[in-house]
């Protein structure tokens, strides 16, 4: 009796490990370290929230750049409450950003990014698509969400990384493996 209930113990932790020991934190809600708030996409490394230690914010915010007196100004000026009024100039929420920050993983095709976190604040799914075009992660494919992806400049910075003609990245002492 003892040995049957070892084997069902067994094949029960074998199968909740099948299930959650693998899923992926793509997409999960993640926090970069100090700084500015960003307007531009942000690869943040160490990310100690993330399993590849990476959170990334993947879209480009431009705030008005109408003077403004408070946030309720910025917000009707750019039809959405994602920017908030400093020292009389729009500018973009901190809210907004972490609430469009998301743990990541690098990759090296849109299958890779299938999997990701329940509950994830991403609506569309996620490709895999190079963000930088200097720093460490510059031409590296990471997974971003697809809500606010601008695919057509990505597509060009893949395409200038595959070439090797990112200056300032592929002409590096090291060349990041995202060139050539």
């Amino acid at each position: 009796m003892r040995r049957l209930a070892t084997r069902w113990l067994g094949a029960a932790l074998g199968l909740v490990c099948a299930v959650s020991c693998n899923r992926s934190d793509v997409g999960a809600p993640c926090q970069h370290a100090g700084g500015d708030v960003p307007s531009d996409p942000l690869i943040s490394f160490p990310a100690l929230a993330c399993d590849q230690l990476l959170c990334v914010f993947g879209e480009s915010r431009t705030p008005p750049e109408e003077p403004c007196e408070s946030d309720t100004d910025c917000a009707s000026m750019a039809g959405v409450d994602d920017f908030v009024c400093e020292e009389g100039r729009c500018v973009v929420a901190q809210e907004s950003v972490l609430q469009r920050s998301m743990c990541s993983a690098t990759c090296e095709s849109d299958a890779e990014c299938s999997q990701f976190a329940d509950g994830t604040r991403c609506e569309t799914g996620f490709s895999c698509a190079p963000l930088m075009r200097l720093g460490d992660f510059c031409c590296e494919k990471v997974c971003v969400c697809n809500d606010a992806l601008e695919t057509a400049v990505t597509e060009q910075l893949a395409q200038d990384c595959a070439a090797g003609d990112v200056p300032g990245c592929c002409d590096q002492d090291v060349v990041p493996d995202g060139c050539f």
